[in-house]
Parts: C-alpha cells; sequence; structure tokens
C-alpha cells in the first residue's frame, strides 16, 4: 500500500510536469507519466542490480536520459 501510495504521488508530479513543459508534446500526459515511472524504476532497478561493475553505468544513465527525453517530445 505504501508504495502504491508514494508511486502515485511520484506520478502525479510527473504528469503535472509534463503538463507544464511547453516543450513537451505527450497525447495522454496521465498515461505519459505512468510510462515513464515505469520505464525510469525499471532501468534504476537494472542498473543497480544487473549491469557488470565494471561497465560504466554513466553511458547508460545516458541512454536512459535520451529515450525519455526523446519520448517526450514526440509529436
Amino acid at each position: 500500500r505504501l508504495r502504491q501510495k508514494l508511486e502515485g504521488g511520484y506520478v502525479a508530479q510527473i504528469e503535472e510536469i509534463l503538463r507544464q513543459r511547453g516543450d513537451v508534446r505527450v497525447v495522454d500526459p496521465e498515461a505519459a507519466a505512468h510510462v515513464i515511472a515505469v520505464v525510469s524504476e525499471a532501468v534504476t532497478y537494472w542498473l543497480a542490480h544487473s549491469v557488470p561493475r565494471t561497465a560504466d553505468k554513466r553511458r547508460y544513465v545516458d541512454e536512459a536520459v535520451r529515450l525519455l527525453a526523446t519520448y517526450s517530445r514526440q509529436v
């Protein structure tokens, strides 16, 4: 329950940001906020638990940021 409550607040914050940003062009800010939250959580988990210790994690973080930024600017 706590996770759902926290996640809901996180999604609401993302949705509000999507609605306020003039450079963001998502069709459905509520759905987009959920997608961004889930993708962010999945990438964060993967980075923390699955990427080899010798890997340059910064490269993967940069790619995740690029992915989400590109997604949010689609028409």
